[in-house]
Parts: C-alpha cells; structure tokens; sequence
C-alpha cells in the first residue's frame, strides 16, 4: 500500500513550495545587492566623465574615488549571484574570467616592459638609490606577479565551467577570481603610498592609498566564504524567515534540474529497493559501489519502500550490521514480513550515482521511516546529517525517524547546539564543551562538502537552529527506539513466564509425560510468537557486535568471514 503522501498531486505541491522558497530567497538576496552595486558602477563611471566635460582636470582625488567606487560596486554585484541561479553563475564566470584577463594583457604589453626600461633611470635620479630601489624592486615584483595571479584565475573560471563542475564550484571560482584580481594591485599600492616610493610613469590611481586600501580589504572578504554566508543568510531574513523547503530546492539547484517534471522522471527512472532479507555483511564493509548487489534491487514507487537507511561508512561494519538486523527483527515483529530499503551501497550504481545525487530529498522523503544507525562517527557526517534534515522537511514529523544508537556512540545527554553567539572560526576547530555544530562535519569529497555547506546556510534561522532541530530529532528518534525495546524486553519476560504457567495449568502424571506434555506445549506456544521475541539475544546487540540470522545460536561475523 503506499503512502499517501505521495500521491503526485501531493509530491508536486511540496516541489513546487520548494521552488517558490527558492525564488524568495533569490529575490531577498539579489534585489538589494544588484540595485546599490549598479548605483555605485554608474557613479564610478559618470564621475570622471562629467569631470571632463566640464573642462575640469581629473584629480589624483577623482580616480581614488571612483576606483574604490568600482571595487565596491563589483563585490555586491558578485554577492548578488547566488547557488539558486546555475545559469546566471555560468554567464558571471564567463564575464568575469574575459573581465580578469584583460589587465593581464595590459601588463604584459604596457606595464612591465616600460617599468623594466625605466627601473635603472628612476633608481639613479634618487638621494637615496640604493633603498628606493630596492622599494622599486618590490613594486615591480608585485605587479608583475599580477601576470601569472591573474592568468591562473581565469583559467581556473573557465576550468570551472565544463559541464561537470557543480555550480557551488563555479561559485567559489568567481570568488577566487575577484579576490587575485584586486589583491596585488591592492597592496602594492598601499606599499607605494606607505614608503612614498613611486615608478616615475605609475598611472596615478596606484599612488592612493585609500584605493589600495579598499582594494586589499575587499579581496580578503571575497576569499572569506563565512562572511559570504553571512550577509546572504542576513539579506534572506528581511521581510520574514522563508520555510525550511528553501534548503530542498538549494540541493535541486546543486544537481542542476530546474523543473519539478525533470525531477520526478529522473526519481521514478532510478528509485528502487531491496529486501531486508537479502542484505548482508559485505553490504557494511566498504563504500565501494559493487554493480552486482544492484542486481538484488527492484524498482519501486515513491511511498512505498519500507525505509531509508543512513549510516557511517567510518562506523564498525559488524556493529553496524548488527543495528541493522535488531530494526530488522523489530519490523518483522510488528509486519509480520520482510522490510523492503533503500540502502546506498544496493541502491545506486557506480556509473550513475552522480546522476542520482541529485534525486536524493525524493529518495529520502519518498521511504515510509528513516532509520540511522547512529555509531561513533555519524554526528561527523555530513550526508547522514543533511539526510535527516531532508526527511524531516519533506515529511513534517518526528514519528517516522528511528535512531539505533550502538557501539561507542556518545550519548546526546546534555548535549546541546552550539550557541548563537560562538565564533565563525569555532567550526574549524574540535571543541570537547559538548556543542554539537553541524558545519564541523565532513565529507569525503570537497565538492560535497561545498555543496552541503550551502544547504545548511540556506537554512531559515540560520546555523544555530539548523543544529537545534537536528538535535532534537536525533533525542525524539531514539526514544522511538527505546520504546521498542523495552516493549519487546516485556514480551520476551512474558514468553519466560509461559512454560511456568503450562505446567501448573497440567493434571498431575508420571515425570516422563510430564515433560513430553510440558515440551509440547511450549511449542505449540511458540509457534505464535514474535521472530523477535524468539530471538531476544538480537536486543543485546550494544553489548556485542553477534548478529542473529536465525534460530538458536548467533554466530559472531566479521567483514567476509563467519567465526
């Protein structure tokens, strides 16, 4: 039977609200970075011009402003681009990669040539020679270094815009691309106006030092990904919060689909499942894409997959094995059937995972429960983090989460989001103050981690409840959990009872037929009991990495072989 909530009407409404927070998000962003950064372009450019037309000299003041002007104008007409926009990123990279070479060009065929004909006339022509030239020759480095500096980044910008590249990536390069355009100019700049040292035929804006100033300073923001985050997080909050769908729609932009139809024909194309039953201890072992366990797998429709489950691949593959096989158990017991789940390493195929990343807030959304088995390392995890967030967005509610805690998994006890006002720099550091900040996860690609680092900012509130509501998700699933359990502890303290009452229940009779009858009886008593309850040694599986496959004994596994 499958869920009702995905039937297509429904699913299309909850794409479609993802879309429309998008869209917000973009406004709130662009709307006021475009319109000041426009302002400031146009009075870069009319000032001068309208300086000359009025028959006045242009001042060494005049240029300072408008070059500080531009550098300005040209961060928030950067700022203004944003994940939510692949096609305007790929068109502001190739903007911006034509705009970066075009002093590259101008130093190798005007600038360095001259200074190097010139260098040894303007050394001679000082009181002090030797020092100002050696001042001089410093200058000359810095600028001449903008040749290859600049070179690079525009072949990094135009590297970034093969077809492959994320558009997070692309993101970053343009970023890099600014910042290398305006930090030598910048400083050595500062460093001429400083020292009072000068190449005699310098054009005069290089001779401000508040140009240099402004140009050094805005380099370093760009270059600063948290400042970033920052200001768009900030610029998104006016006029309101947008809902938590606004981070879906950020993961379907960083897969580069822009229509909700692209998006449910390329789920129901790749979505499948497999058995329970069919899963085994390799399946825990490496990360490895393995094609021949896909052939275990059968397609499904959204709704109807019994669950997705999350892990961590850094986490005992026995130990997570075992989780496994206790939800397992705990669903046959209450089904009375095989789960069928999504789990990565059946699921998708080596040759089309790039191809079903994308897909995932469908994948995740579209399995009935989400089960984490949450060891030493899945809080460190960046996918299992935002994988939770997903369901949660998707589905409204904490009843279908179920976190298995097992292993050395630190307890959630007194743990609590790291607070409002801690440093940005706190998440590149370990902290041991029991905060937990979801941003000092990773992931082993950097490209995903770029990508998911944008999910999380694109969160309303911010960060700080992003990792509140994570919290209290993961606390609330293992409640769930814990209930089970201690409903099948009962069950299984109420199968122990039974032979007891069977045998006082019996007519008196010679010990042999005593036994055979009692024997008998608890039998026939068992053959309706739960799986689970017949194999209650699986409930103990935090004390030991055995895993129950069936009647009597639990043979102890281990990755590839049975000991």
């Amino acid at each position: 039977m499958l869920d009702t909530m995905f039937c297509p009407k429904q699913l299309r409404s909850k794409l479609a609200e993802a879309r429309a927070q998008g869209a917000k998000r973009v406004r709130r962003i662009t709307r006021p970075t475009l319109t000041v950064g426009l302002l400031l372009m146009a009075a870069a450019s009319v000032m001068p011009v309208a300086m000359l037309r009025a028959g006045s000299r242009l001042t060494e003041s005049s240029l300072w402003v408008s070059m500080s002007l531009i550098t300005v104008a040209a961060y928030l007409l950067i700022l203004a681009v944003t994940p939510l926009q692949p096609r305007a990123v790929s068109r502001v990279a190739a903007l911006l990669s034509v705009l970066v070479l075009v002093p590259v060009f101008y130093l190798v065929n005007t600038f360095v040539p001259a200074h190097l004909r010139n260098a040894r006339a303007d050394c001679a022509a000082y009181a002090d020679p030797r020092t100002r030239c050696r001042v001089e020759l410093v200058l000359l480095i810095l600028r001449a270094l903008c040749v290859p500096v600049n070179g690079a980044a525009s072949a990094h910008l135009l590297w970034r815009l093969r077809r492959k590249a994320s558009v997070f990536q692309r993101v970053d390069a343009i970023w890099v691309a600014f910042s290398a355009s305006w930090f030598l100019p910048g400083l050595s700049a500062v460093i001429a106006f400083t020292t009072g040292t000068y190449i005699s035929d310098l054009a005069v804006e290089f001779q401000s030092e508040a140009s240099g100033v402004t140009m050094l300073f805005f380099s370093l923001l760009g270059m600063s990904k948290g400042v970033r985050r920052r200001a768009h997080g900030w610029l998104a909050s006016i006029g309101g919060e947008t809902s938590a769908a606004v981070t879906i729609s950020t993961m379907f932009a960083g897969g580069g689909l822009r229509a909700d139809e692209d998006m449910l024909a390329r789920t129901h194309a790749t979505l499948c499942s497999v058995s329970a039953a069919h899963v085994t201890l390799a399946a825990f072992c490496s990360s490895e894409s393995a094609d021949e366990l896909f052939d275990a797998t059968s397609p499904a429709r959204l709704g109807e997959i019994d669950a997705f489950i999350s892990h961590s691949w850094w986490d005992d593959p026995s130990e997570r094995f075992a989780a496994f096989q206790a939800w397992r158990a705990e669903f046959k017991r209450e089904h009375k059937r095989e789960a069928t789940v999504w789990l990565d390493k059946y699921c998708m195929q080596s040759d089309d995972a790039a191809r079903s990343l994308p897909c995932l807030p469908l994948y995740v959304s579209g399995c009935r429960n989400l089960v984490l088995l949450r060891g030493p390392t899945l809080l460190g995890r960046m996918w299992c983090l935002i994988e939770l967030f997903i369901f949660l967005t998707m589905r409204d509610g904490l009843d279908e989460i179920v976190v298995i805690p097992f292993g050395n998994a630190p307890s959630l006890d007194g743990v609590d989001a790291t607070p409002e006002d801690a440093s940005p720099f706190d998440v590149f550091t370990t902290r041991a103050d029991g905060c937990f900040d979801a941003r000092r996860a990773s992931c082993t690609y950097e490209a995903d981690s770029t990508f998911l680092a944008a999910v999380m900012d694109a969160f309303p509130g911010g960060i700080h409840r992003f990792n509140r509501e994570l919290l209290a998700a993961l606390a609330r699933g293992e409640e769930r959990w814990e209930a089970r359990r201690s409903a099948v502890r009962l069950s299984v303290r109420s199968a122990r009872v039974l032979p007891n009452a069977l045998r006082a229940s019996s007519a008196p009779a010679s010990p042999s037929a005593r036994a055979c009858a009692g024997r008998a009886r608890v039998a026939d008593a068992n053959k309706n009991l739960p799986a689970a309850v017949l194999l209650s040694p699986a409930w103990d599986f935090l004390r030991s990495p055995a895993v129950l496959t069936g009647g009597g004994s639990a043979p102890v596994l281990q990755c590839g072989r049975q000991i």
